[in-house]
């Protein structure tokens, strides 16, 4: 009975040894990707502080902050008036080393105007606000100031980040023999590096948004009530002068349909009143010989 029951408990044994063999082999395979992953990439958080430090944003100079400034201005400008004051309004943006990006020209039916954007050192800011309140009157005025110290420092942590992957990664393809694992490694350096892409086209669109801020102006004068009743928009006079020739078009078609019925019935009243109305004298044959 003794030698049962160790036979029994051995058995038991072998089979749990046989399960935990096949469970561990199941996940190794199915977690091929992450072994990668976890060898290559680094941890942002905790490089978080070395990488600010070398970027230049330690914790001892977080009273420099990283903006950005936007702005957007609307200004009227006395009737007749509005090609001379552009010219003084370039003057003036010349004058404080302003870059005009655009300049478009608009016209309806109430105003034209211009609408200009310009990119201007962050210095120069607040005073070339207010030296374009001396073109003409200023209508509207709408400022943005964004701190965008965070997520400079974000982008410049996980840019980091990703190169340190990527030479992990590429120390791996290069050491590496089995073709399942160099399938996997080259896929793993094809993520990162778009991701690497990414972020960096990120920053630098940041750091120029910081170098430079950006100011739309709107230059208008109102129309006179002459101007605004003679002159149509091109889309509004299309559709007068098509709507015109539709218009006779239908009288047309619509008199020709009233008026043949009605001829139709006078033409056949006159063929059937010369068959019947008596000949005169004049109309009948002279007799033969006489």
């Amino acid at each position: 009975m003794e030698k049962r029951t160790i036979l029994l408990i051995l058995v038991a044994f072998g089979v749990l040894f046989a399960g935990c063999l096949g469970t561990s082999g199941n996940t190794s395979s199915d977690n091929q990707v992450m072994k990668f992953r976890d060898i290559a990439a680094p941890s942002e958080t905790s490089e978080f502080l070395s990488s600010t430090s070398s970027s230049g944003f330690s914790q001892d100079s977080s009273s420099e902050k990283l903006v950005t400034k936007s702005g957007t201005v609307t200004i009227k400008v006395n009737q007749g008036t509005l090609e001379n004051k552009l010219t003084s309004l370039k003057d003036t943006l010349k004058s404080s080393n302003a870059d005009i990006s655009s300049i478009s020209y608009n016209e309806y039916t109430s105003r034209k105007q211009y609408s200009i954007t310009i990119k201007i050192n962050p210095e120069k800011f607040d005073s070339i606000l207010e030296s374009l309140k001396s073109i003409g009157e200023l209508r509207s005025m709408d400022t943005n100031i964004e701190d965008v110290t965070t997520n400079y420092q974000d982008l410049d942590v996980k840019i980091k980040n990703r190169k340190i992957e990527l030479e992990r990664l590429y120390a791996i393809y290069n050491t590496t023999t089995v073709v399942t694992e160099i399938l996997e490694v080259e896929r793993e350096i094809t993520r990162v590096e778009e991701e690497l892409q990414w972020y960096e086209g990120q920053k630098i669109e940041l750091e120029r948004q910081i170098a430079k801020s950006t100011i739309i102006i709107t230059l208008y004068e109102d129309k006179s009530p002459v101007e605004s009743n003679l002159l149509l928009p091109i889309e509004q006079f299309g559709s007068v002068f098509f709507g015109a020739i539709s218009a006779s078009l239908i009288l047309i078609v619509g008199g020709i349909g009233f008026l043949a019925p009605i001829v139709l019935v006078i033409f056949v009243l006159y063929k059937i009143y010369r068959k019947l109305r008596p000949k005169t004298m004049s109309e009948t044959p002279k007799a033969k010989g006489k």
